[in-house]
């Protein structure tokens, strides 16, 4: 590229869809094997299983409200929103 040489690529065999999909996976590399829905079931039942999860015995604690604000993050996935929006 310094000398002015020209540079081959080769065309990638990702598509679009291929990308979307792999977005859904959510990072985890223990699913990447998995098809859609089941990878999909995976990350829901992770969520499920974090909002079920108590971490601090002294603070109250309600799975629903937890869900809730997962619900939040996701839709106000970078913006500006205040604490009390979510």
């Amino acid at each position: 590229m310094l000398n002015a040489q020209p540079i081959e690529g080769t065309q990638s065999k990702t598509t679009f869809d291929d990308v979307v999909e792999a977005v859904g996976y959510g990072g985890w590399p223990g699913i990447a094997d998995l098809n859609q829905a089941q990878s999909q079931e995976f990350c829901r039942a992770y969520l499920e299983e974090t909002a079920r999860t108590r971490l601090l015995e002294d603070v109250k604690f309600d799975p629903v409200r937890m869900h809730r604000l997962f619900l939040s993050l996701a839709r106000n996935n970078a913006t500006n929103a205040k604490i009390t929006t979510l």
